[in-house]
């Protein structure tokens, strides 16, 4: 497998761990263990063991299950803006370690950036949901986000080069939605002081 093909697989994985930490490891998991993964260096071949893959699996669907419930999808979204970005590079570095130490080394560092702005965004928007609609809106937010993960990964193994593109487009809409939360947050905080000020008072 080329290069350019892996550093694409390497940058759906750090963009996808950046809404759901351990995804993407479980994903490589289930592949290692079939037989259909990235050409691995031997040192990740507990990746296809039976503890691995309950542990991965357990822990990649407790977390999807909690960022559905207001409020503890904020705490993990707080405490993921370390985590992700960990469990991204170590996914990323299992990935890309068939081309050399050198290589998955150097696209481990790279990936962290990249999980962590895709993080720190999603973190960003649900704290904009939970305080312009009370967090009724952070379960639709949850969902969106498990299908942009699934489609990353997805396409990382049916069609890798589509990643940049698709990832490009993906950053355009949540910009796009962050703004329109943020901006709802603003005119309900308006709406509360409207109701809070005390009938008569002339507004200065």
């Amino acid at each position: 497998m080329d290069v350019l093909t892996v550093a694409c697989i390497g940058l759906a994985i750090a963009a996808a761990s950046g809404f759901r930490a351990f995804l993407p490891l479980a994903g490589l998991a289930l592949l290692q263990r079939s037989g259909l993964a990235l050409p691995m260096s031997e040192s990740y071949d507990w990746l296809a063991s039976d503890t691995a893959l309950w542990i991965l699996g357990t822990a990649c669907l407790l977390e999807i299950l909690a960022d559905k419930v207001p409020l503890i999808d904020n705490v993990l979204d707080a405490v993921g803006l370390v985590v992700r970005p960990a469990a991204g590079a170590l996914a990323v570095l299992a990935a890309t370690s068939g081309l050399g130490p050198e290589f998955s080394l150097l696209a481990a560092v790279l990936a962290v950036p990249v999980t962590g702005s895709i993080a720190a965004t999603k973190a960003a928007a649900r704290g904009a949901s939970t305080a312009s609609t009370g967090g009724v809106a952070n379960p639709v937010l949850s969902l969106q986000e498990d299908a942009f993960a699934g489609t990353t990964l997805v396409l990382a193994a049916l069609v890798p080069l589509l990643v940049p593109v698709f990832l490009v487009l993906l950053f355009l809409f949540l910009r796009r939605l962050f703004r329109r939360l943020k901006a709802a947050g603003g005119v309900r905080a308006a709406l509360r002081r409207r109701l809070r000020r005390p009938s008569g008072t002339v507004r200065p």
